[in-house]
């Protein structure tokens, strides 16, 4: 966890690097950047939000790019191979390492399916989601144009930004 302060006093390399780790969007994290100094983490939440609903097409594409797969068993644990690289994801899918071996089987099939359809992952918030849920969504998603998808995924991506944000800093320290 990083303090408002230490964050709002970061170098701008280091501030960025932070802020990349909430969206990968190069865009919108140098304008987060130079919206320093935050007051509060909701003013910096209220911030990114304004900021992500200006975003546009591949500033969505390049934040999707950093996300594993909904089910990848290499990050849920369920692969030998697993190295867990990605322990934010592993942490924010841990409801998917309690799915059935079918279900873990049907969501990579539509995952599949649905880049194929549409050429990017399935984004979905998928803290506190138990699998079958986000294969459901997964399903009725699939259907979508692909513009209707990248609107889609643009507000899933606003969901894991403000909760990565929040889960940044302490509760104590959310103002100044």
């Amino acid at each position: 966890m990083i303090r408002l302060l230490e964050f709002n006093q970061l170098e701008a390399a280091q501030a960025e690097a932070q802020v990349l780790a909430w969206c990968s969007s190069t865009e919108w994290a140098k304008e987060m950047v130079a919206g320093r100094p935050y007051t509060s983490v909701d003013q910096l939440c209220r911030t990114a939000g304004r900021i992500w609903a200006n975003a546009d097409r591949e500033d969505v594409l390049e934040a999707i790019l950093a996300h594993p797969l909904i089910g990848d068993k290499k990050i849920i644990g369920k692969d030998q191979s697993s190295d867990q690289g990605n322990a934010r994801a592993a942490k924010e899918q841990k409801l998917v390492a309690l799915a059935s071996e079918q279900t873990l089987e049907q969501l990579e099939a539509m995952n599949s399916a649905y880049y194929q359809k549409h050429g990017f992952i399935f984004l979905i918030f998928a803290k506190g989601k138990p699998a079958n849920e986000m294969l459901a969504a997964l399903m009725q998603r699939i259907e979508n144009t692909t513009e209707v998808e990248i609107h889609n995924a643009a507000v899933q991506q606003g969901f894991i930004t403000e909760n990565r944000i929040r889960q940044s800093f302490s509760p104590a320290q959310e103002s100044l």
